[in-house]
């Protein structure tokens, strides 16, 4: 903070862009608030996309999200992904984003973006 205005650096602007820490915050809202369906799709998605699941088998999870009753925890686990909401709103933030980071595997290709924005995490733990 500069004068009292808080000052937002280049690099939290590019953080802000990866899609991996999108990703994370996103499950990081659906988490907080789980009538938030988009939050957690985007986190069904991004399984989706590390998976390399085909047309066939996407399809096949649409069907089981609208079984599941929109349940995107469930489609996770079909998966092969842990998330368990009542479990992981337990943690600690920063102990949350590791599990997130590696059940999600969103440290893949972004290990500098993850260690920015747990550096952020610690930071606004320790502040707070």
């Amino acid at each position: 903070m500069r004068h009292h205005i808080p000052v937002i650096s280049s690099e939290s602007l590019l953080l802000n862009e990866h899609p991996n820490i999108k990703t994370l915050v996103s499950a990081l809202h659906y988490i907080n608030d789980r009538t938030q369906l988009i939050e957690g799709m985007a986190v069904v998605q991004h399984g989706i996309e590390i998976l390399k699941l085909n047309n066939k088998q996407a399809q096949q999870l649409e069907l089981n999200f609208k079984i599941s009753k929109h349940k995107p925890e469930t489609l996770l686990s079909q998966l092969g992904i842990l998330f368990n909401p009542d479990e992981l709103e337990a943690l600690n933030p920063y102990d949350l984003c590791l599990v997130l980071i590696r059940e999600l595997q969103l440290g893949t290709g972004s290990a500098i973006y993850m260690r920015f924005f747990l550096d952020l995490v610690q930071q606004a733990l320790v502040e707070f």
